[in-house]
């Protein structure tokens, strides 16, 4: 790769912040920093662009925003560290103020971490959410091929479904428990089918050596506000991002610039202005704002997005062996139907709790689909009848 391909790289890296955002962020001591691709199809050449995005949590009025977005093209051979310390240091040399976050939340990508440290010295804590682990064991998890295995998809599903759910489960111990709990899970599953995964668990996490050893679980961070914070944050502002692209049916990377990204400085500033003048109140879901009431609900991204409150309270290979099933049949309700459902104090404290996923809020949540459904259905058939 020459020096004229890494300009041509370059030359497609784009970045849009506001004053005001800048502002945001350099008033918050913790960065969540997510990044994920966005496919335009409709292009002249269809192409994958990378979005990184930098949100804090206004302390004043609990909002949470969207501080700063970096546009890159998503080439295998593109130089990702030096981008990424290009678009930090435009952040900061461009910025009239000055950043010191002491916390950032970011995915299991050694690169961006290792910028991310050298970029910004004042940064003490780096580490992943439950749902960047989430998202790491099942995108390797998508690397199982069931035919090649002797599998059929189904049973091999149950499978993935249940490792995915035991190993999140038990990420909330302290690290004995979770050893001898990782022994058995490796006992209950086909060894030649997830030998990667296991590779990955067992090199990059248990290893003293290993590149996350240091959150091998998330036990020290249970508590922590930064941490439960960090998954209803990242993945709000990623399904929130998502919708818009449907709303206003984007396929070219100017207009998602123009009608998105711009338009969000606009969109979270009044949020802060009408809470700062008592206008609205503040959110007791700091998530609330990402959502306009035409978006619909904010969903579990996966079985086991929220498991804080339930760790303690079940045993793991029941907890497991429900949220799998739960999650086949698509019973576990929304974010929102949650809200609902469960009572609001204790919902607040703990996303999911062993009151919200009883057999009876499953039943009801089924039973609610089931009846869209057929009244879906019954409305297409009468419109189809002339």
């Amino acid at each position: 790769m020459g020096e004229v391909y890494f300009r041509e790289v370059f030359e497609q890296c784009k970045y849009f912040t506001t004053e005001w955002q800048l502002k945001m962020l350099s008033q918050s001591s913790s960065w969540y920093i997510d990044v994920w691709p966005i496919n335009f199809t409709r292009q002249k050449l269809p192409s994958t662009t990378n979005l990184l995005v930098i949100l804090c949590q206004d302390f004043n009025t609990n909002v949470l925003i969207p501080c700063f977005f970096g546009i890159y093209p998503a080439l295998p051979s593109a130089p990702f560290p030096e981008i990424y310390r290009r678009f930090f240091y435009i952040l900061q040399t461009k910025s009239p103020f000055q950043f010191t976050p002491s916390t950032i939340v970011v995915d299991y990508d050694s690169s961006l971490r290792n910028v991310i440290k050298k970029s910004f010295p004042t940064c003490q804590r780096v580490f992943g959410c439950f749902a960047f682990k989430i998202r790491l064991i099942h995108n390797e998890s998508k690397l199982i091929k069931c035919a090649i295995l002797g599998y059929k998809t189904a049973g091999l599903t149950r499978m993935i479904n249940f490792f995915i759910s035991y190993f999140m489960i038990i990420s909330m111990l302290d690290n004995e428990d979770f050893l001898h709990q990782w022994t058995f899970l490796k006992s209950k599953i086909d060894h030649e089918a997830f030998s990667k995964i296991i590779h990955l668990i067992e090199n990059d996490f248990i290893n003293k050596h290993g590149r996350f050893h240091n959150e091998m679980t998330f036990k020290h961070l249970k508590h922590d506000s930064i941490f439960r914070m960090a998954t209803p944050a990242i993945e709000g502002y990623h399904y929130r991002f998502k919708q818009l692209m449907k709303t206003y049916n984007i396929t070219m990377l100017d207009s998602m610039i123009e009608k998105i990204i711009i338009a969000e400085e606009k969109h979270f500033s009044s949020k802060v202005a009408e809470v700062n003048m008592d206008r609205i109140p503040r959110p007791e879901l700091p998530e609330k704002y990402f959502f306009d009431r035409s978006m619909g609900t904010l969903p579990i991204a996966t079985a086991v997005a929220d498991i804080y409150g339930l760790v303690d309270s079940w045993d793991y290979s029941e907890l497991a062996e429900k949220l799998m099933v739960a999650n086949e049949h698509n019973a576990l309700p929304q974010r929102k139907s949650l809200a609902c459902l469960a009572h609001f104090e204790d919902y607040k404290k703990s996303l999911i709790s062993k009151d919200v996923i009883c057999e009876d809020i499953i039943g009801s949540y089924a039973k609610r689909r089931k009846r869209y459904r057929e009244e879906k259905a019954e409305k297409n058939k009468n419109e189809i009848i002339p």
